[in-house]
């Protein structure tokens, strides 16, 4: 949806389907998002899982980067898994707020507010790009824009700084209150200057992707279902997704003490406050095997497919190191890695904390959470007990392909997606009607 007269659309789908695919061009969708950006508009940037969200915010970073310089743009995310992903730091980070909860929203304010280095990051930023929008609440985002006022000088949403959003709402939701379209600057800011996605770049399957479209609604018809539910395709070689992490844990350990063989046992070297909850992909201590399925967590050779989602086989551990036979063909020496998130310290200060550590994790099952934003070959989808908005959406979602996909416990009971989301999606293809 953009601005024309008035207006919202949805992105016009044009040819060469194949080539967008492998991202040799962009959608007509994702250039007006570039376009918009480009011209110093605030862009909200929604669509389903696997419609190029992420290349297009790359391409539009990359373009304001260019027009204001790296130092003005500021690249954020609702989680620090996120952050990492974006090469960004966390939203609440970079606001100076520290962590809290909605009864903590004026010590917060007054934190960001009035430390010096706070208040000077707001001043700088030209553009704030904020990933995985569907996190973040309502009262939070408001929050938010009368801290950029205060610190700008600006009674515009946001201090008029250019604010760019990106994520789908069907998605994982905040774990508490409103999603943050309900916010009280959110129409102001992204009214005439949303552009929702809706060519899918992950599934070439249409018939699949119909389906998962409807899953994504909550509006399966009953065929739709027993395709999904007939989805039986697993080699031993496919990612289980579990809707909880313990769950995820559990397979892992148990499948892991079945390899024979001396364990190798990986501890990581963090520098970080421990009163800051950090976030980072990987765990503090890694224990694998030779024949340990992972996964890894970091994009360490794009060019080669060694990137975040990319699984594989131990074949040899090393005393810092691990060999990984990665299913894209790939052999490669997997070595620690610095990953690094910029956190809110209780006080409001901004400090980077550092993890080092092999960037790799247990694969035979990961959560459903952490397996958001990741493109899996194979997958096993194990369902049960789902109960969150979105859930089991972004599971199935995960896989390129139904042949590539098992699918266990599809209760439609499990299967739920917000109203109110429902109701904001419908009134954008209201408005693009008018």
């Amino acid at each position: 949806m953009h601005d024309n007269g008035g207006k919202r659309e949805r992105e016009d789908a044009d040819g060469a389907p194949e080539k967008r695919a492998r991202g040799e061009t962009l959608s007509a969708g994702q250039r007006r998002a570039i376009e918009i950006a480009a011209a110093g508009k605030s862009l909200a940037l929604l669509g389903p899982a696997g419609t190029g969200k992420s290349l297009t915010v790359r391409h539009i970073r990359d373009a304001l980067v260019a027009k204001h310089a790296a130092g003005r743009v500021a690249v954020t995310a609702s989680t620090g898994a996120a952050a990492f992903l974006v090469g960004g730091r966390t939203l609440h980070s970079f606001a100076g707020t520290g962590a809290g909860e909605e009864p903590q929203f004026g010590i917060m304010y007054s934190k960001a507010t009035r430390r010096e280095d706070a208040v000077k990051r707001w001043a700088d930023t030209d553009v704030l790009i904020v990933d995985e929008i569907s996190m973040v609440n309502a009262a939070f985002w408001d929050l938010l824009s009368r801290i950029a006022q205060r610190n700008r000088g600006n009674r515009r949403p946001f201090g008029g700084m250019q604010v760019i959003v990106v994520g789908d709402f069907y998605q994982l939701a905040p774990v508490r209150g409103a999603h943050a379209f309900a916010a009280e600057c959110w129409d102001r800011l992204f009214g005439a200057s949303t552009v929702v996605l809706t060519e899918v770049f992950r599934q070439r399957d249409p018939v699949f992707v119909a389906a998962l479209h409807a899953l994504r609604t909550n509006a399966l018809s009953d065929e739709q279902r027993a395709l999904l539910a007939a989805c039986d395709s697993d080699d031993g070689a496919a990612v289980r997704l579990f809707v909880r992490n313990k769950d995820a844990d559990a397979h892992n350990a148990a499948r892991l003490a079945a390899l024979a063989g001396p364990p190798s046992v990986y501890v990581a070297r963090d520098v970080v406050d421990d009163s800051v909850k950090v976030e980072f992909p990987v765990e503090p201590r890694i224990e694998l095997r030779v024949g340990a399925r992972v996964m890894l967590r970091a994009n360490v050779h794009v060019d080669a497919g060694l990137v975040n989602g990319a699984c594989g086989v131990v074949v040899q551990l090393g005393a810092r190191d691990a060999l990984v036979e990665f299913d894209c063909g790939q052999r490669a020496r997997v070595e620690p890695y610095a990953f690094k998130i910029d956190v809110a310290e209780p006080g409001g200060r901004t400090r980077t904390a550092q993890r080092t550590q092999v960037p790799l994790i247990l694969a035979w099952a990961i959560s459903v959470h952490k397996a958001q934003g990741t493109t899996l070959a194979a997958v096993r989808a194990e369902l049960a007990g789902a109960w969150a908005d979105g859930q089991v959406y972004v599971a199935l979602s995960r896989a390129a392909t139904r042949e590539g996909l098992c699918v266990r416990g599809l209760d439609r009971a499990a299967i739920k997606a917000s109203a109110e989301v429902r109701r904001f999606y419908e009134a954008a293809a209201a408005w693009e009607t008018e």
